[in-house]
């Protein structure tokens, strides 16, 4: 009897518990009297760290039953009752996990508020309040969505969570804060017949896409993605390692900045078939735009030595000729005309602002008075050109200019950065990216002033939101 006591003692002193139990039981059962209190805590010791040990390797069933038989002989220890009701309960997320995520989240919500750092149960809650987000979302419940997103993202914040909320929100506030007079459409032509002409009724919302550039969250990769006016499908992506789309009048041919080491400067893409074609070999060549014929392009480069930014024009071929226009930034072609709005001065470099010029340099006029005006997208009819500018109101705002009469009207207010505008095809609608509510996020405001809406989050981020550009298309 006393070697069965002394083997269990040192066993157990030494951490060798299933001995330590094996040499208890083996003294209960040859004297039950024998030291009855201390075998007994000696046991409870045994199935606790022995449970301990099949805890940590994962083997949860065989945990629960030392638990249970430490709690049969000691049933006020509390700390063992707990451990054993945890593990228990993940038995219970582990058996019912995509099975009924309401249910799912229920049972791991009441296992987190007990014990935040048990096992996997933060990555498990995060992930069940996922999964029923994506299964609202699938059923266009976008509000209800948007919630489970911010419970997720109140677990743990992730990027690609937020982007999934972002989405989510968007269609939550379109669903709800949209009205029949100010709504942008529902209806979208995909990319590939972008040359289509807008199907408007009178009065009626803008159809199309958006063409943006961003920088991948996780990668830093620049990408062009495309987003549907109004729908409620993601935005997908065109092209990786590229930035600045410029999409031809009859959708057939994309021109963009590429920023692959191996292939910086101007590139096209065409949609239909894949293929893409280099058009410069700069790589500061930025900011491309279409003229009317779809022939040349016109874009902006400081590759010259002395680092001073200028307009150039080119032929939209592989080795196009190339020919400098003027001093300057930021051009665009006219849908119907020969003439570009650019951001520059005047040829001694006073009166800067925005300036109108023709591809062969001549009638060079000035449009506004402001150096700070910046990005100018020419209205699709010529009427007007819409801008950004940091300087008129004390930050980045969105304004138009009446090509005629030089009549600024500033078309939104806000203390965040508001930028990169583009014109929707009909002309009525501005958009433009903007961290109002803290994250950049697509908005289209009437050309003629008004509300702005919200169009669609922004896939990415726009850290440095200079190096890149929006187009709506039909």
């Amino acid at each position: 009897m006393a070697t069965y006591w002394e083997t269990a003692q040192r066993a157990a002193r030494a951490g060798r518990w299933q001995e330590a139990l094996t040499n208890l039981l083996l003294v209960q059962q040859s004297d039950p009297a024998y030291n009855a209190a201390e075998v007994s805590d000696q046991l409870v010791a045994a199935y606790v760290n022995l449970a301990l040990e099949k805890d940590n390797a994962d083997n949860l069933e065989e945990a629960l039953a030392l638990y249970d038989k430490a709690l049969a002989l000691q049933p006020d220890a509390k700390d063992v009752q707990r451990e054993r009701d945890l593990i228990e309960q993940y038995l219970d997320v582990l058996a019912y996990t995509g099975v009924d995520w309401q249910l799912d989240i229920t049972r791991l919500q009441a296992l987190y508020a007990l014990e935040p750092d048990y096992r996997d149960v933060e990555q498990r809650l995060q992930e069940a309040h996922v999964g029923y987000a994506d299964q609202l979302a699938g059923e266009a419940a976008w509000c209800e969505a948007q919630d489970e997103y911010n419970q997720a993202i109140s677990v743990a914040s992730a990027p690609d969570i937020v982007t999934q909320r972002d989405l989510a929100q968007t269609q939550c506030q379109l669903a709800s804060g949209a009205t029949p007079d100010d709504a942008l459409s529902d209806d979208a032509t995909p990319l590939a017949s972008a040359g289509a002409q807008a199907a408007t009724s009178s009065g009626g919302p803008a159809i199309g896409r958006i063409l943006y550039s961003s920088s991948d969250a996780v990668s830093g990769r620049s990408q062009i993605l495309s987003v549907s006016v109004g729908k409620t499908t993601p935005a997908q992506t065109i092209l990786q390692d590229a930035a600045q789309p410029a999409l031809r009048s009859d959708g057939a041919r994309l021109v963009y900045r590429n920023l692959r080491s191996d292939m910086a400067g101007l590139s096209s893409f065409d949609p239909a078939t894949g293929l893409q074609l280099r058009f410069s070999n700069y790589a500061e060549d930025a900011l491309p735009s279409w003229n009317a014929q779809g022939s040349q392009l016109v874009f902006a480069s400081n590759r010259e030595g002395d680092r001073r930014w200028r307009i150039y024009v080119m032929w939209a071929e592989e080795n196009g000729g190339t020919e400098t226009l003027t001093f300057g930034e930021s051009p665009d072609w006219h849908a119907s005309a020969d003439l570009i709005v650019f951001r520059g001065c005047d040829e001694s470099g006073n009166r800067c602002g925005l300036w109108t010029i023709s591809s062969s340099g001549a009638n060079a006029a000035q449009l506004t008075a402001a150096p700070a005006d910046d990005r100018p997208r020419w209205s699709p009819s010529g009427s007007f050109v819409t801008f950004m500018s940091n300087a008129r109101d004390g930050n980045y705002e969105i304004y138009t200019v009446d090509a005629t009469s030089r009549e600024v009207t500033r078309l939104t207010d806000s203390p965040a950065i508001d930028g990169l505008p583009t014109v929707s095809p009909d002309g009525r609608w501005v958009a433009f990216v903007s961290n109002r509510d803290g994250g950049w996020k697509l908005y289209a405001v009437p050309s003629t002033g008004g509300e702005a809406r919200l169009v669609a989050p922004i896939v990415g981020n726009l850290d440095n939101f200079l190096e890149h550009s929006l187009e709506w298309v039909n």
